[in-house]
């Protein structure tokens, strides 16, 4: 006789299941277009904000020292819309990760993101696209202004 497992058989074609994401927030400093490019996966919480404006200071304060603001492309296309305290933490314009002069672009996975995120901001520093070519033609735009 052969062993069944207990778990129910899913049909060939049901949609896959739920991955659990483990929410992340990395970043690197691209030489070439001069943009820090951070890339944001899964729900954040306070602790996680804090700790990825920890890591990444440093890189700010050095790329403000030599180009004289920040220019950040920020892609949360696998990030759903955050909390509130959440956003207001990283969108915060005194806070740690935008500095006078920085440009930040974001980039969602859609239209509806979009509005929800230029509803939170109303910095004019600060773009919500869906297109990471056009989020790159718009802080390039500003690289010299």
């Amino acid at each position: 006789m052969l062993a069944r497992s207990a778990a129910p058989q899913r049909p060939a074609n049901a949609p896959p299941a739920a991955i659990a994401v483990r929410p992340s927030l990395t970043f690197h400093y691209d030489e070439t277009d001069r943009i820090v490019r951070t890339t944001g996966v899964g729900t954040w919480t306070i602790d996680i904000i804090e700790a990825h404006i920890r890591a990444i200071a440093p890189l700010l304060r050095k790329v403000r020292e030599q180009d004289g603001k920040v220019l950040a492309m920020v892609d949360l296309t696998r990030a759903p819309l955050q909390s509130a305290e959440v956003t207001r933490r990283i969108l915060d314009p005194n806070g740690p990760l935008c500095g006078a002069g920085d440009r930040v672009a974001l980039i969602v996975q859609s239209s509806l993101l979009k509005v929800q995120m230029k509803r939170v901001d109303g910095n004019d520093d600060i773009a919500v696209f869906i297109s990471p070519y056009a989020a790159r033609t718009w802080l390039c735009a500003y690289r010299h202004g």
